[in-house]
């Protein structure tokens, strides 16, 4: 098991404004209150008992459903008037289910999921009488695999006393190899725990950090927002009165990242096989979702970007789905369907729903957005996201999914514990992450992802991934360089980049498969094991414990042409002393494809030395 890695989100940050109101009145017309001390009427505010704090616990939100396969005598309507009507109770709304999951269904598994507001105890109560019928549970707060992971194992802050003169600033200033300012970039500092800012436009950040001297800090970590490497220091020699000034590295000037901005692919691209030469595979005819953050349609790469829905506010503007504040929504759409200008995706043609689900992203968004994509008959859903506890309601909606033709996939997670739900369902396409060694430089976190030994070729199991027994796959998830809010390219690690190569292989299996690109398969659950099986039999395996590698890495050769590919070359890749393995798996897959006349009519590209090449379908 690969040692912990604390994930710390980005800037997301959630606020709530409360305002109390003023119960003393004064009636209309009465004369002043009399000025005798012991006689006045105290302050109006003086009325009500504050509580101490004055703050009022947070109320919580919880979902209430028919539990599929149970006698339900009451509907959700009435189950919905009967909550209303209780104290301390307010239905918020009523999340329909799709039309389709209607048709494709039973009654009670297609019915409505109640999202209701209360008190703690209220919550409680509800639970103990429920019964077996209904589901109850909170409306939990999903995690956003967006975030940053340090290396090693982060401490544990303890109780600090916050006084003036317990803390101490500590300045950064950050640059460019040309001493230009690098602004909007993430400092973290880690002592006694984490303390973070953003640099300015000046490339100035000020900490102030508490609990720990100077000395005391073990870490530094610089995050760029885009066009640089990040860069970790372990134990750095800071001084409270300055200058300390980071420098960071430009994304380009690292030659084997291979990265461009007129035009490229990445490493974890090149590693399936997507080649320069691949502009027969578009993906053209498939429909795919990505539900995170929204995308930058503004960006380059992802111009071609028309449809979306915004799930955090959906009554506010509709093109609120091309705010992306967190960045990882387009991220994954550079690598799903970047259009070439920049970066090229899997399926630059295919049809991309952006839905929006974060910040603030919660179970019930969730299954709002999965009921849209059975709606729009989208063939792949890609999800970044989960939690730490199964959600009976969201599990049901997945596997509606499923039913209606929907094929699910999900990021394991990036605690390097068990995969999160609903990854850890076998339902849905659960993916780990894998990196190679020298494919960033040795002063990133990215060069440090790896966390014990690795498969064949330098490639391992990131160290931040998750696992667990139904992880099907594995994908580059380490250094993955692709777009960003704002025009620009950032180099992320994660299992959500890797399941965006994943989900961007099936929507070429959905688009140009001889099995399924006709449409010749009805939209079922046996489409959607159908569309896996043909991903995971293209699979050749890394040497990795399967419980982080799955089956393997897959191929986008074997994936389009299996019968191009005699089995045996496959079983196991060993690469001898002083030659790349990747050249030598090129190689082979050449002499298949000539062996079956499939070249050089099907060939593109300089050959099995130059980049991968492809097939036609």
């Amino acid at each position: 098991m690969p040692p912990h890695r604390r994930q710390v989100p980005m800037s997301e940050t959630k606020e709530r404004d409360g305002a109390n109101k003023d119960s003393a009145t004064r009636k209309a017309g009465s004369g002043p209150a009399p000025q005798h001390p012991e006689t006045a009427s105290p302050h109006p505010l003086a009325a009500e008992a504050l509580s101490p704090g004055g703050v009022a616990s947070r109320r919580v939100e919880i979902l209430i459903a028919h539990r599929e396969g149970a006698l339900h005598p009451q509907s959700t309507d009435q189950i919905a008037q009967a909550l209303a009507a209780l104290p301390d109770f307010k239905v918020r709304k009523a999340l329909r289910p799709s039309g389709l999951a209607v048709l494709a269904a039973d009654a009670a598994g297609a019915s409505d999921v109640l999202v209701a507001e209360t008190s703690l105890s209220q919550e409680l109560e509800l639970r103990l009488n429920a019964g077996p019928a209904l589901i109850v549970e909170r409306n939990l707060d999903l995690e956003h695999f967006g975030g940053i992971t340090l290396p090693g194992p982060q401490p544990v802050a303890g109780p600090v006393v916050a006084t003036a003169t317990s803390a101490i600033t500590v300045p950064v200033k950050v640059q460019d190899t040309q001493g230009r300012p690098v602004g909007k970039a993430l400092v973290t500092v880690v002592g006694h725990g984490l303390t973070q800012a953003v640099t300015n436009a000046q490339g100035l950040a000020t900490l102030s950090i508490f609990g720990t001297a100077v000395t005391g800090i073990t870490g530094l970590h610089v995050k760029p927002s885009a066009e640089y490497w990040d860069i970790w220091i372990p134990n750095p020699e800071l001084r409270q009165a300055g200058p300390n000034t980071v420098t960071l590295e430009p994304l380009k000037a690292f030659q084997p990242a291979g990265f461009n901005e007129q035009h490229f692919i990445g490493w974890g691209q090149r590693l399936i096989g997507l080649g320069e030469g691949a502009t027969e595979l578009t993906g053209q005819g498939a429909r795919v979702a990505i539900i995170d953050s929204g995308a930058d349609n503004t960006h380059p790469s992802l111009t071609h970007l028309r449809i979306g829905r915004d799930f955090t506010n959906p009554d506010a503007d509709p093109q609120g789905w091309t705010q992306d504040t967190l960045g990882l929504g387009t991220h994954l759409a550079g690598i799903v369907a970047g259009n070439g200008h920049g970066i090229r995706g899997f399926a630059p043609q295919a049809e991309l729903h952006v839905l929006k689900l974060f910040p603030g992203g919660r179970l019930d968004g969730l299954i709002s957005a999965l009921a849209y994509a059975v709606d729009n008959r989208i063939d792949v859903v890609l999800l970044s996201l989960g939690t730490s506890q199964v959600s009976e309601a969201v599990a049901r909606r997945l596997d509606q999914a499923r039913k209606a033709g929907v094929a699910v996939v999900v990021g394991a997670g990036n605690t390097a514990g068990p995969s999160l739900f609903p990854a850890n369902l076998p339902g849905v396409f659960a993916v780990s992450a894998i990196g190679q060694r020298n494919i960033a430089p040795d002063h990133t976190t990215h060069a440090r992802a790896q966390a014990g030994p690795g498969g064949i070729n330098g490639i391992f199991a990131a160290g931040f991934t998750s696992g667990g027994p139904l992880i099907r796959v594995a994908a580059p998830g380490v250094a993955i360089i692709s777009s960003v809010p704002g025009g620009g390219y950032g180099a992320w690690d994660g299992t959500g980049p890797a399941a965006a190569h994943v989900a961007g292989l099936l929507a070429l299996i959905a688009a140009h498969h001889p099995a399924l690109g006709e449409r010749g398969l009805p939209r079922n659950a046996a489409r959607v094991e159908r569309l896996f099986q043909i991903l995971t039999q293209a699979t050749v395996p890394l040497g990795l414990d399967p419980i982080y590698g799955g089956a393997g890495l897959p191929l986008l050769a074997r994936l389009l042409q299996p019968s191009a590919l005699p089995p045996g070359p496959w079983a196991e890749p060993v690469a001898p002393a002083g030659q790349d393995v990747d050249a030598i798996i090129r190689q082979q897959v050449y002499t298949a494809v000539q062996q079956q006349g499939l070249a050089p009519g099907g060939f593109h590209g300089p050959g099995p030395a130059g980049l991968p090449w492809v097939v036609r379908p």
